[in-house]
């Protein structure tokens, strides 16, 4: 989220790519890529974290069945 504010703060109406129609800066264009790379890596991380949480939630809700069933069986 922060580097969707400076790129914001730092290279406003700029495209991360190096063609356009009017002529960039380069430092602008290269600034703008990395703090794209920035939060698309930002979201990749929070995705995957996002799926191991799930997933341990969901191996311990698993478990409490479990063991739930087998004590009533008995």
């Amino acid at each position: 989220m922060a580097s969707l504010g400076l790129a914001h703060l730092l290279v406003p109406d700029i495209a991360p790519v190096a063609f356009a129609e009017e002529p960039q800066p380069l430092w602008a264009v290269m600034t703008a890529f990395f703090l794209r790379a920035i939060e698309l890596i930002a979201a990749s991380v929070a995705t995957i974290a996002f799926a191991v949480i799930a997933g341990a939630h969901l191996r311990h809700e698993l478990r409490r069945l479990s063991r739930n069933a087998s004590s009533r069986a008995d």
